[in-house]
């Protein structure tokens, strides 16, 4: 029998807000996690739109309720995940296989709702057919919208339709107003010719005749021109410009801006040609992603300035920014200038295999253009060995510009007084970037003018259109005008390298602020010293009385720890006995060296009878210890000093004891660790460009990483995903988020 058709989907949307809260604050492992949360609660909020918005068949509420029973079931299991993390059963390992199911939910729910859109875009369709003169009307968004909303769509409907009346405008309207020619008339074969062609045809009949003719040569059926393309091109944009301009696509990519223009210089950069630069840069971000996975040993790191036998205590670490910022000086010389080159060498071959063959009234023009702009881009790009270190092995692949930077900046953590080039490094780093932003762009402008693998496949005529087109003459002209004035980025490299080559002491102290970090690290980690806690049991009120009479009343401390046999005592204390009142007062203050492993500490109140002490209430404080998240007790971070009185209510034992609970009255006091750091003079922060700058978690110290490798490599803690995942790059994929995870790549945000 079929359920009753319940169409809010608001206990699902609050479920998952509340899941997403959660993770949103949770290590940069479950990112993924967040994400496709907040993928599920947005597409179950359009759904419950689309159900309040659309009358359901018996069809659709019964494949509803089964999609709400199976997002239920995939929240639940995210539930048990999260639970399962928080009581160190399960590893970060398990997160691809949740992310999957979650997706998998939002695939489903997301063609369901491509079902319910159905009739509501065939109304839209039906009412754009039958709008009058639709051509005109396309040409301004309102007009349109107003006529819709005569044919009785609602105006949140048409603005949530945007897209979808876009491309049906795109493939109906398109399609005739391209039909539409210009008034035409025949030529002397009875071909009928535009003005446009007839004046292509003009200019090709010239070009012809200045050519030399191939003796027995026969041309073959004319090609269309580029000329028809952009006429067309341009008429389908003034029909669809209705909707308003769209900026260039944001990509994942944190590269610096391709290209600004700035004040005092002359850079020719159009819209057209900036699209070039922009996807030449997302084009390399998405390469350099790609190789770090693929090679995750090779390349520059942002530990390779640092002494051999220091390195390897950086490898792996999570919070050490995984990928050196494309505008670095390293990745310039050593990863993308490279690349810059071999695509020019690519395109050289390719202008001799196209042309070199043919005599030289034919290799003249765009060919000879071509050849003096690669050869341009070529000197430029070699101008980047500059930014490679002279003394170091290729393999390291390391710049001593950038060698400079993350040394002060470590340095400066322990002393900031030295005066860093910073005009000269920026003006050096930021004239390398642009021009080798540029001449990516020109790259990508060359490779779609002279489209071809092993052959150019476009004619002369139609380059020579696309070069003008481009204006590449003015782009080769502005790279010539940067090497003509390059002497004064190169001084300044050479200004940058003698300030770092007689101030050796900067590279000493930044050094020492690692190694002092190292030290911080163990001691905020918990792993170096003992954290103290002062709990002085105050007061309590309102206890009732016994069948003797007033209570005598004490407390019990009693400390948890986990061991491999489940929760033991490690701790007892106790308070004097404040004979028969209702309301003792005890003040009574205990020092508790927090042990490895605590579990809570449970303060028990008792009634002491004729010598029998026996329990009547108790309370139950938890510690939360997750190794780089977080040090609680009490719901009171240990990592900063507190000193503080709290009440809690006592639920006492047994049935109809009182209407409302007692209370107690507890004082907490601890230092802290960051007080321990502050006492011996060592940094709270990590130091450097090195270390990832938005990381608010505890760090690790270096023996809970081991400790953490090791256990993520045991077998016991496989679980049944694991073993499903083990094989191949899933499951190499899945134990290095588990590394990583407790490695310390945390982006948590504590409310402490």
């Amino acid at each position: 029998m079929n359920r009753p058709f319940n169409g809010d989907l608001s206990d699902l949307i609050e479920k998952g807000w509340k899941n997403y809260r959660i993770l949103s604050q949770a290590p940069q492992q479950l990112k993924p996690l967040s994400d496709a949360v907040a993928s599920m609660i947005a597409v179950l909020r359009l759904a419950q739109d689309a159900i309040q918005d659309t009358q359901l068949s018996a069809t659709d509420q019964w494949v509803m309720n089964g999609q709400k029973d199976a997002s239920n079931l995939v929240l639940d299991q995210l539930e048990g995940f999260i639970y399962g993390l928080r009581a160190q059963q399960l590893g970060f390992d398990g997160v691809a296989s949740v992310e999957r199911k979650i997706l998998d939910q939002v695939g489903q729910l997301s063609s369901f709702l491509e079902v319910l859109h159905g009739p509501a875009r065939q109304k839209i369709s039906t009412a754009l057919s039958n709008i009058s003169d639709v051509q005109s009307v396309a040409a301004n968004w309102e007009d349109l919208q107003a006529e819709l909303q005569n044919f009785g769509i609602s105006e949140r409907l048409i603005q949530e339709s945007f897209f979808f009346i876009d491309s049906w405008l795109k493939d109906n309207i398109t399609e005739d107003i391209e039909a539409i020619e210009e008034p035409v008339e025949p030529d002397d074969a009875g071909k009928v010719m535009t003005s446009t062609s007839r004046d292509l045809a003009a200019v090709q009949m010239n070009n012809e005749n200045e050519d030399e003719e191939l003796p027995g040569y026969t041309p073959g059926a004319k090609r269309g021109t580029i000329e028809e393309k952009v006429q067309s091109l341009g008429q389908t944009t003034m029909i669809i410009n209705h909707s308003e301009s769209i900026d260039l696509m944001a990509t994942s990519s944190k590269a610096p801006p391709a290209y600004t223009f700035e004040e005092g210089h002359d850079e020719h950069v159009d819209q057209d040609f900036n699209r070039y630069i922009k996807e030449a840069v997302d084009n390399e971000a998405s390469r350099r992603s790609i190789e770090r996975i693929q090679h995750p040993d090779a390349g520059a790191k942002a530990y390779s300035w640092l002494p051999k036998a220091m390195q390897s205590q950086y490898k792996g670490r999570g919070d050490i920014i995984s990928l050196l910022e494309p505008n670095s000086f390293s990745v310039m010389a050593y990863e993308t200038a490279p690349r810059c080159n071999e695509e020019i060498e690519r395109l050289m071959s390719l202008l001799r295999v196209t042309f070199e063959h043919k005599n030289l009234s034919q290799s003249a023009g765009v060919v000879n253009d071509a050849s003096q702009s690669l050869d341009s881009m070529s000197k430029a790009i070699s101008k980047f060995m500059m930014l490679q270190n002279q003394y170091a092995p290729v393999p390291e692949a390391f710049s001593d510009m950038d060698a400079l930077e993350f040394e002060y900046s470590t340095a400066a953590s322990l002393d900031d007084t030295h005066q860093f080039p910073a005009k000269e490094f920026e003006f050096c780093q930021k004239s390398y970037y642009r021009l080798l932003t540029y001449i990516m762009g020109m790259l990508e402008a060359f490779a779609y003018i002279f489209q071809g693998r092993t052959y150019i496949s476009r004619s002369r005529h139609e380059l020579e259109f696309l070069w003008k087109d481009k204006k590449m003459d003015i782009r080769t002209a502005w790279i010539d005008k940067q090497l003509a004035g390059w002497d004064e980025v190169e001084a300044a490299v050479l200004f940058i390298r003698d300030w770092r080559a007689v101030r050796p002491f900067i590279r000493d102290q930044a050094l020492r602020a690692l190694r002092d970090w190292q030290t911080a690290e163990k001691m905020l980690s918990g792993s170096e010293g003992e954290d103290i806690i002062e709990l002085t049991i105050v007061s309590a009120t309102g206890f009732p009385k016994s069948t003797f009479g007033r209570p005598s009343l004490l407390v019990k401390v009693v400390l948890f720890v986990a061991t491999r046999l489940g929760q033991v005592r490690g701790l007892e204390l106790k308070t004097d006995v404040v004979a028969k009142s209702q309301d003792p007062v005890w003040d009574k203050a205990f020092d508790i060296a927090v042990p490895k492993n605590p579990k809570w500490i449970d303060v028990e109140v008792h009634d002491r009878v004729a010598g029998i002490e026996t329990q009547i209430g108790r309370i139950r404080i938890p510690f939360s210890f997750i190794p780089g998240v977080e040090a609680n007790f009490a719901d009171k971070s240990l990592m900063y000093g507190i000193d503080e009185e709290l009440e809690f209510a006592v639920p006492l034992i047994g049935k109809g004891k009182e209407v409302r609970p007692p209370l107690i009255k507890l004082h907490l006091k601890w230092a802290g660790r960051q007080a321990k750091l502050q006492e011996s003079m060592l940094p709270f922060a990590s130091p450097g460009k090195m270390f990832k700058q938005n990381l608010t978690g505890i760090p690790l110290s270096q023996e809970q990483r081991d400790a953490a490798n090791m256990t993520s490599l045991s077998p016991r803690r496989s679980n049944v995903s694991n073993r499903s995942e083990g094989s191949g790059s899933g499951g190499r994929a899945a134990a290095a988020t588990s590394v990583n995870a407790t490695l310390g790549i945390l982006n948590i945000v504590t409310d402490l």
